[in-house]
């Protein structure tokens, strides 16, 4: 790769093609920061496993928020990039141990379940089978009750719906914090208070993603079972602020619960599993760091 000779600083690079340094015969580049760059590749499944390359882009495509599917695309090929680690995850223990995420769920969330879930990232269904486009279009209708326009609807990051036993929705954070926000529009999500006992609170916490991914999954559960389990690293879920006022905001809800996971701890019951785990796993978990 040749050396560039920065003298000025650069414009962030939102993509490759906005590298300065890149390697058009390898297709990668690195970002234009002078310190810690990114590694971004040119092909986005570059930054998948092989076996877990069929399927990524089309669902990225498929994705709740249209007007997010380019830059979600762009950013899917950086080495950082917390939707890669998802569908690396998510789909990779889907397709590579079929019934390592209802033992999962049942270990870590106390649900009673036997059978693979209907899994959708970012609002679409990894498979497309009649199950998981029925999520989808629930979910749908569920954005167009709160209002929201139909090019820039809330996707949740992971769903695992398991039918009558219960539902899981996932807000994945990889090496950023929980979204903070003081002014944003709160009131659609806030409305109902079979979902938050104390609306206030919620909107003091601050938890803008939190608070919208808790009413999807409460509308979308209706009378089963349900988990908002928000999954980060350690240090992200110790310094979240406004976290305390989110949990008191829900009460004590009789079918719904919050959980703060740490990536350790999501690993360790992954690993329990007496099941022999595919041979890019261990590999990837260390290069993206995801124990630490």
């Amino acid at each position: 790769m040749p050396a560039v000779q920065l003298t000025a600083r650069p414009r962030p690079a939102a993509s490759y093609r906005d590298c300065l340094r890149k390697c058009a015969r390898c297709g990668v580049a690195y970002s234009n920061g002078r310190s810690r760059p990114t590694l971004i590749y040119e092909d986005p499944l570059d930054n998948l496993p092989p076996p877990l390359r069929p399927g990524a882009l089309d669902l990225l495509e498929r994705s709740m928020n249209v007007d997010n599917r380019s830059n979600k695309r762009a950013k899917f090929g950086f080495i950082r990039s917390e939707d890669a680690v998802t569908w690396t995850i998510f789909v990779g223990l889907q397709r590579s141990i079929p019934f390592a995420l209802p033992a999962i769920c049942r270990a870590l969330f106390d649900l009673s379940i036997e059978q693979p879930p209907e899994l959708l990232l970012w609002g679409a269904s990894v498979e497309g089978g009649e199950g998981g486009r029925a999520v989808e279009e629930r979910l749908i209708r569920i954005s167009d009750h709160l209002g929201e326009r139909a090019r820039s609807r809330s996707e949740p990051d992971v769903i695992l719906d398991f039918g009558p036993a219960g539902l899981v929705v996932i807000e994945v954070k990889y090496q950023s914090s929980n979204d903070h926000r003081e002014r944003a529009n709160w009131a659609p999500y806030l409305d109902e208070r079979r979902a938050f006992d104390q609306p206030r609170l919620a909107q003091s916490s601050g938890l803008y993603e939190l608070v919208r991914n808790w009413r999807f999954a409460h509308d979308l559960a209706g009378s089963r079972p349900f988990l908002l389990v928000n999954l980060a690293p350690k240090r992200t879920l110790e310094t979240t602020a406004g976290r305390a006022l989110f949990e008191r905001s829900l009460g004590a809800k009789e079918n719904g619960r919050f959980l703060p996971l740490s990536w350790t701890d999501f690993l360790g019951v992954v690993e329990e599993q007496e099941v022999q785990r595919p041979p890019w796993w261990d590999p990837y978990v260390e290069s993206r760091s995801l124990r630490s």
